[in-house]
């Protein structure tokens, strides 16, 4: 018998982002370790991380704006207002 995947909802873009700069900052203490591999590694994650932050955190920025105005949410047109 095979079990089936537990269905779990996609997060918002608001969300993905505050996981992005928890990660960003668990990648920060680390720069601190003792071991220089661990803070390489750490370096790595930081570039990476930032990287995605810094494309998800404008759209999170618009998705909250057009939850904020139920006018942009059904609005076609509402993408030239960013």
């Amino acid at each position: 018998m095979t079990r089936k995947a537990a269905k779990t909802k996609a997060p918002t873009m608001d969300e993905l982002a505050g996981k992005l700069w928890k990660a960003l900052e668990s990648a920060e203490e680390l720069l601190t370790h003792e071991d220089p591999t661990v803070r390489l590694k750490a370096i790595g994650a930081i570039a990476s991380v930032s990287s995605a932050y810094s494309r998800v955190q404008p759209e999170a920025q618009r998705e909250k704006r057009r939850a904020e105005h139920p006018f942009l949410a059904d609005n076609p047109f509402a993408s030239l207002l960013d």
